[in-house]
């Protein structure tokens, strides 16, 4: 009788300790398979970042310095009204009137564009980025600076995910 007994405990002994194991297990994979989901989202906003900016610079060098040209090159042919936004927020007001008809920028000027997750044009609110765009003239160059940024409006300091600087020669 006492030997079924210690075979019982014997065996408790060994399930307790299994079940420790595989709950040790789960936790450490857990902790794995969220921290390689946060890489993935990670990867993908730097990506979908990448791609904001280059058609930032693709409207950049085919406007040659007009900024209604450029306006609806990223606006995807839609006129869009111009959004006043205050210098402490890192963003510049364009005013279609600094540039004359169609002339290149004498002075700095920018545009401000927000994006949903799949790269379409979106009220600020439900963005999930925003696209910075401020040209300048210096002598014979047009400069472009394109900043992508995570919106979030609960931040006071965005994470630049992807920042370019651009020059086009204009004899």
């Amino acid at each position: 009788m006492r030997e079924g007994h210690s075979k019982t405990s014997l065996i408790l002994m060994e399930l307790i300790l299994v079940i420790l194991f595989f709950a040790l297990s789960a936790t450490i994979y857990v902790r794995v398979f969220a921290g390689a989901y946060r890489i993935s989202q990670g990867t993908s906003d730097r990506t979908q970042a990448l791609m904001l900016a280059q058609k930032a610079a693709e409207s950049f060098y085919a406007s040659e310095g007009n900024p209604e040209l450029l306006n609806r090159c990223m606006t995807g042919g839609e006129d869009l009204p111009f959004r006043p936004y205050t210098a402490g927020a890192g963003c510049l007001i364009f005013d279609p009137r600094m540039a004359g008809a169609g002339r290149p920028p004498s002075a700095k000027q920018g545009w401000i564009y927000y994006y949903d997750e799949k790269g379409r044009l979106s009220p600020q609110k439900e963005a999930l980025f925003c696209v910075t765009l401020v040209v300048r003239r210096r002598g014979e160059f047009l400069i472009g600076e394109i900043k992508v940024q995570k919106n979030r409006p609960d931040q006071a300091h965005r994470r630049i995910l992807e920042k370019l600087v651009l020059r086009k020669y204009l004899p």
